[in-house]
């Protein structure tokens, strides 16, 4: 007699539940990440590390910002590995 195919079950209300526990979670993760930046941003004192941390907050990529910005691509990197670790202050975020 041949074995069953596929998963585990084939209960759909099953598999709702499942991924709308998985998007949750998404967004409490991402809850934390923004509750993060918001209790440390005012340890940013440059203003030039804001800006293009700011822009990328706002979903520009490097290139974009360079460009806003009048720099180079790199330049904006570092800006912005610059302003990571000033807000993680030493800390590894977990």
């Amino acid at each position: 007699m041949p074995k069953p195919q596929g998963g585990g079950h084939s209960d759909p209300v099953y598999d709702y539940v499942e991924k709308q526990d998985f998007r949750n979670y998404q967004i409490s993760k991402m809850e934390r990440g923004v509750r993060y930046i918001e209790h440390r941003w005012h340890r940013i004192t440059n203003d030039r590390q804001a800006m293009a941390f700011m822009l990328r907050l706002e979903a520009y990529d490097y290139e974009e910002i360079a460009v806003v910005m009048g720099v180079r691509k790199s330049r904006v990197h570092q800006l912005i590995e610059e302003c990571a670790m000033t807000l993680m202050g030493g800390e590894m975020y977990v």
